[in-house]
């Protein structure tokens, strides 16, 4: 028996691709895997398990009756079987109460807003405000003037099953839905303050009533300083709407919005050029399953020509063992080096190829793009509705979408392109089920007639202690330098800017991970080292010094000597000579972050012949905000949590910052 290699830490993954080791060399990866139980003791417990307990251990007290398997085994495996590889579920302590007219519990819609709590659109076709942060039944609050009851009882229908982002000042959109079916007064967008906790309705309607819309925030600044949405399906056919968020109203695309989408939410991403991709994953049918169906397996992106024009490319031929990702679910992957992005599909309704994921890389399209070949997850799972949530880390979450009790989970890769099994999922969560990344770092999932939430540990939350962001503005311009502080900024090795979720039926349009270049704010201390290596700080002098210093007499280590001061990785500095001839000695050590060293025979008012030096003490970090380079043209105006990600890998909760 073998060990589990941690699950994928970006930041130190074994199998990066500045390791001599890359994911490539499987041989030499699998020398790094220790052995944690000889073949022979593993081999023993199979059989007598076998043999004394065939329906399996009931208690730890049954295995250790076996003389050779002792306390120290245990342990071991303990720790290789611990939420550290493999994270944990736990159910949040209150239950999703139903509040509104309809007949069903628990929710379908969920949407993380700047305040921290997440509107529900509730199976019960009302809506909900949840507290993740609060255990006690107020966690639940219900919003002022419900859609269904605005502008009155008569005009307002329920918001179930329309589609939603957010807009720039952080309400959120919710356009069309009706409820369980088409409905003719589904024609409207209402707009969720979270702020106030109130709706309200736009002030003039659609053209065409929808149910089951995708629904995207565009770029900004498309056609002078607007700021649009777009609307697209809804009712089995393609055609394209945009709300504009200054006139609170909506237009039709007039040309080129000819492409049909009769599987319903298509999955839809907006690329760094403004573009709109087309993920091939889209709705069918209630319930898991089903599959194949005759939607549209076409990949294309939409170009916007015109204020209200466009045209449709389509790339990826179909072919006929493409996998029918009708129920999957598409998740965007950026990165700041290329490929830039990717959109990952996984899962699907046909039971005979839905155990698979896809990758395209889609910086640059072209006719000639195609997607990466169809690869089995290496759990052999069929996954039908399952979700996918993009963690701080950049990893993908992947849970729920098999229809059993503690079904498996699993975390992506992209940098390896690498999957680690992960707890499992102990309810059973498909059809109309919500997973939503949380401030606290963990994924929040809940679904329709399941009235618990289940919460998700990952497992870096269980990698050592989390770093924390002290300080940091309310709100940036893009390519704004700015500053955050922390007391952890030296273990500190990435900083991400997250899109808050809005997801529904396994479609949201508006999860992403940014991640933002930075350099290490420091601040410099004066002090003193006797030729004994007594260490005194003296005083403050400022940020940046460096510096090497010659002494031409004997100090104790003979003449003519650099001193010098070196650190290593973990910044703790030594002290030692460096003779003419190029001989170098460390000497001792003195502690970590010292920079600049200087000697002074005579006394200085401290004593004489010392070393004076200069520290460092990494105080924060200079940020740059997104600035519209690629990938960063995806950063819409808004909201968005900034996560700090330690050296193991670990984020501290989310700073909310706005991005204007």
């Amino acid at each position: 028996m073998y060990e589990k290699l941690q699950p994928p830490n970006p930041e130190v993954d074994h199998t990066h691709e500045d390791n001599p080791i890359h994911g490539d060399n499987t041989e030499e990866q699998k020398l790094e895997r220790r052995k944690i139980l000889d073949p022979e003791i593993a081999k023993e417990i199979i059989n007598f398990r076998d043999l004394e307990y065939p329906l399996g251990f009931r208690h730890v007290k049954e295995v250790l009756k076996l003389k050779a398997f002792n306390l120290r085994h245990l342990k071991i495996l303990q720790h290789f079987f611990s939420s550290m590889f493999y994270g944990s579920w736990s159910v949040f302590p209150q239950n999703i109460p139903r509040r509104g007219p309809g007949g069903y519990d628990g929710v379908v819609h969920a949407a993380l807003l700047h305040t921290g709590q997440v509107l529900f659109i509730t199976a019960d076709e009302t809506t909900l405000l949840w507290n993740p942060d609060d255990t006690t039944p107020t966690t639940f609050e219900d919003p002022v003037n419900q859609p269904h009851l605005t502008p009155d009882a008569a005009s307002g229908y329920s918001v179930l099953c329309g589609g939603h982002s957010f807009l720039s000042d952080g309400r959120l959109l919710v356009i069309g839905g009706g409820g369980y079916g088409p409905h003719s007064k589904a024609m409207w967008g209402y707009k969720f303050d979270p702020t106030s906790k109130s709706w309200t309705r736009t002030a003039n309607s659609m053209v065409h009533h929808r149910w089951y819309p995708t629904v995207l925030t565009l770029g900004d600044q498309r056609l002078g300083a607007s700021r649009e949405v777009l609307v697209v399906c809804g009712h089995g056919a393609g055609d394209m709407e945009i709300y504009d968020e200054a006139s609170d109203s909506f237009q039709e695309v007039t040309f080129g919005d000819n492409k049909t989408f009769p599987s319903l939410y298509p999955g839809l991403h907006l690329l760094p050029d403004n573009s709109i991709f087309y993920s091939r994953t889209g709705w069918a049918s209630a319930g898991p399953g089903g599959g194949p169906f005759s939607g549209d397996d076409q990949s294309s992106y939409f170009v916007f020509t015109g204020a209200s024009t466009g045209a449709w490319t389509d790339i990826a031929p179909v072919t006929p063992s493409m996998p029918d990702r009708t129920k999957g679910m598409s998740v965007m992957l950026l990165s700041n080096t290329a490929p830039h992005m990717r959109i990952m599909v996984l899962g699907g309704s046909d039971s005979s190829n839905n155990n698979s994921y896809e990758i395209i890389d889609a910086t640059s399209l072209s006719t000639a793009t195609n997607w990466g070949t169809s690869t089995p997850f290496p759990d052999g799972e069929h996954r039908s509705l399952g979700s996918a949530v993009l963690l701080p880390d950049g990893t993908v979450f992947v849970c729920g979408g098999i229809q059993k009790i503690n079904s498996p989970c699993a975390l992506f890769n992209p940098r390896t392109n690498s999957w680690s099994a992960m707890a499992v999922l102990p309810s059973i969560r498909d059809y109309h089920s919500v997973a939503l990344l949380l401030p606290s770092g963990q994924v929040a999932m809940a679904g329709w007639n399941n009235t618990t939430i289940e919460i998700f540990n990952p497992p870096y939350l269980y990698r050592g202690a989390r770093p924390v962001i002290s300080s940091a503005p309310p709100s940036i311009q893009r390519g704004q330098k700015f500053d955050i502080a922390s007391p952890d900024s030296a273990t500190i090795n990435k900083v991400v800017l997250a899109r808050p979720m809005a997801v529904t039926h396994q479609t949201d349009t508006e999860q992403k991970i940014l991640e933002m270049p930075y350099i290490q704010k420091t601040f410099s201390t004066f002090g003193t080292i006797s030729t004994s290596g007594a260490v005194t700080d003296r005083f403050g002098v400022g940020n940046d010094f460096d510096a090497l210093t010659f002494v031409r007499g004997d100090l104790g280590y003979g003449p003519k000597l650099f001193y010098y001061l070196r650190h290593d990785s973990t910044g703790f500095s030594t002290f030692g000579t460096i003779s003419t001839s190029g001989a170098v000695t460390d000497r001792f050590g003195v502690g970590n972050n010292f920079d600049a060293l200087t000697f002074v025979r005579g006394n200085q008012g401290y004593g004489p012949k010392l070393f004076y030096y200069l520290r460092q003490d990494v105080t924060g970090l200079i940020l740059t905000a997104p600035d519209g380079a690629v990938p960063h043209s995806q950063a819409q105006q808004g909201y968005y949590m900034m996560f700090a990600i330690n050296r193991n890998g670990v984020p501290s909760v989310a700073k909310w910052i706005y991005l204007d």
